[in-house]
């Protein structure tokens, strides 16, 4: 965990927020759909991106780094729900 939250300090938080929670330009990676997902649709989203929508692609990040964050993702409290 502590390899994927130094991957993603050093990759996402820049649009994702520094703890996940949405930012600028990414939505919340702890938001229901995230913690939903299974591993690989992360990891196929990690490594396809999502253009149109602003998520680049980061198939050149090696593999394993790409499961990192996967993982780290994944060990991510879910986001409160609304009342």
């Amino acid at each position: 965990m502590a390899a994927g939250a130094n991957l993603f300090d050093q990759h996402c938080a820049e649009c994702h927020g520094e703890l996940a929670e949405g930012g600028k330009k990414g939505p919340s990676l702890r938001a229901d759909p995230v913690q939903q997902a299974t591993p690989s649709s992360l990891f196929w989203i990690l490594t396809n991106g999502v253009v149109r929508r602003g998520m680049p692609v980061w198939s050149k990040l090696p593999e394993p780094q790409r499961w990192q964050l996967v993982s780290y993702l994944k060990s991510l409290n879910p986001a409160p729900k609304s009342p």
